[in-house]
């Protein structure tokens, strides 16, 4: 539908921001041929715990080779891991889970009642009220903080 109203409507974007589930190589490069040629096309992922986006990507025509397009790189008030089972660094082409810790001091966040955000460093500190869902995704890991475990892949 998207790029069906792209191709029925000129709409010049400096910058194009796709966010939800991940983002086909297909998709994005339908739209990318609909937008201005300086334009910029960005893949950002996050769960919603972390306020929907705590990931982007640059996606560029020529330098995307696989079918999902890549999460990219942590935006800058973010940290991200990804671990083994073991709460281990995986190597690249290895398979580990996200881990998303906020990196901004003293920042209080409280989306829809559900999360709190708080504490030196930032982070994330669990479900408001709800200390067993808590317990499921908080961990610390080692000497590096208070991590996010967000079950993607």
């Amino acid at each position: 539908q998207m790029i069906e109203y792209l191709e029925h409507n000129e709409i010049n974007f400096q910058l194009f921001l796709i966010i939800g589930e991940q983002l086909q190589r297909k998709l994005a490069l339908g739209l990318l041929s609909l937008l201005h040629p300086h334009a910029k096309l960005l893949n950002g992922s996050g769960p919603t715990e972390c306020t929907l986006i705590s990931t982007y990507h640059h996606f560029q025509m020529d330098g995307e080779l696989t079918e999902v397009v890549s999460i990219g790189r942590p935006l800058p008030s973010y940290k991200c891991l990804v671990l083994d089972e073991y709460q281990q660094m995986v190597c690249l082409d290895q398979i580990g889970e996200l881990y998303i810790a906020a990196v901004i001091d003293d920042y209080l966040y409280l989306s829809r009642n559900i999360l709190n955000f708080k504490g030196p460093g930032g982070g994330f500190f669990g479900y408001l009220n709800q200390p067993n869902l808590t317990a499921d995704v908080v961990r610390k890991i080692s000497d590096k903080g208070i991590y996010f475990q967000s079950g993607d892949l």
